[in-house]
């Protein structure tokens, strides 16, 4: 998963409901086949330095987990509720990282005794690259993490384009990649514009479980928008609650 610090994230179908019906035509799309237009939303991507604001919801069962935030090559910041536990994660642009969240989030994002986690539940922790926990919860705020598994792979087709979110997209759909569901497969569909920019607006991703079918969406915007959050004032540093 893209957020590797929790399990299981979920996504109500209504975030990524298109807005009125099928029918509008593929634009400058046209003739382009699903290959050419998937290529176009990531070479897009790619000029915008992967940096955009994002709302991702998973549903699996009854369980509904949100995470949203800003994935940019400086700055970063994420935020958890729902099922999963509260949790929040920011990066400045020094790499170091802020944690703070609920207790039992704070265990399985930092793997810290329930006793500590309890104690310190809803105070920003800082980490260094040095800390155990750095590298993990440093590669959650990689943008990639947060767009790959909704890349879809061959074999690929199109929807209907269709108006989504002030947006005329299309759908461009195909297997879910390995990284998705964790290796469970699935299918993802992509929602590209069919007007430059191609940066895309959405996705959505569905995949088996131990437990059922999770359905999981995401909606993108402020493509290209670089963060510079600011450190947390009164943070306490990881090692000194794991001496």
């Amino acid at each position: 998963m893209r957020f590797s610090l929790v399990v299981g994230l979920v996504a109500p179908c209504c975030l990524l409901t298109a807005c009125g019906s099928s029918g509008p035509d593929l634009g400058s799309l046209q003739g382009h086949t699903p290959k050419e237009i998937l290529a176009l939303a990531t070479t897009s991507i790619t000029a915008k330095a992967s940096s955009f604001h994002f709302i991702d919801q998973t549903r699996l069962g009854k369980k509904t987990t949100t995470l949203s935030g800003d994935d940019t090559d400086t700055g970063a910041d994420q935020t958890l509720s729902g099922s999963g536990g509260a949790l929040e994660v920011v990066r400045t642009a020094d790499g170091t990282l802020f944690v703070r969240g609920a207790a039992g989030a704070l265990v399985t994002a930092l793997s810290l005794p329930q006793a500590t986690a309890t104690a310190k539940a809803g105070q920003w922790i800082s980490l260094q690259s040095g800390d155990a926990p750095y590298s993990v919860v440093a590669v959650a705020l990689d943008p990639e993490k947060e767009l790959n598994s909704f890349m879809p792979t061959a074999p690929l087709q199109l929807e209907s384009p269709r108006r989504f979110h002030g947006h005329t997209v299309v759908g461009v759909v195909g297997n879910a990649p390995t990284s998705a569901g964790n290796g469970s497969g699935g299918i993802a569909t992509l929602y590209v514009p069919t007007e430059s920019p191609y940066t895309p607006v959405g996705a959505t991703l569905t995949y088996a479980t131990n437990t059922g079918q999770a359905d999981e969406a995401v909606v993108f915007d402020n493509w290209g928008k670089r963060i510079n959050p600011a450190a947390p004032t009164g943070a306490v540093t990881y090692s000194s609650l794991v001496g």
